[in-house]
């Protein structure tokens, strides 16, 4: 996936590639090494193994429901671009989100 996103010039991907890669050296090792050998920075392997939080995992929730019935309407590819852009963002703005609607004053 990383590479088709490299190889179309997909902004940022280089560095979700990384993120990946970071992801699975952090997920595949028991013990990931530290200090001067690590192949990641302490703080992405702290910050990638991390437990999901309940916004992600409400997240993933609704990506995975997103995508399951856009294959079951069967979304040509543009649809299901748009589609999925709109559950993405959702997604990933939901933790902000939620801090933002616990710090604001009641009404």
């Amino acid at each position: 996936m990383a590479e088709q996103l490299r190889s179309e010039d997909v902004p940022l991907s280089d560095l979700l590639s990384e993120m990946i890669a970071a992801s699975s050296i952090v997920h595949d090792e028991v013990g990931v090494p530290t200090g001067g050998d690590r192949v990641i920075p302490d703080a992405v392997a702290e910050l990638l193994s991390e437990p999901m939080t309940a916004a992600e995992s409400v997240g993933t929730l609704v990506l995975a429901t997103t995508a399951a019935r856009a294959r079951d309407a069967q979304v040509d590819d543009e649809d299901l671009l748009r589609v999925m852009a709109l559950a993405a963002v959702l997604a990933a703005r939901f933790e902000t989100y939620l801090a933002e609607r616990s710090s604001a004053p009641a009404s």
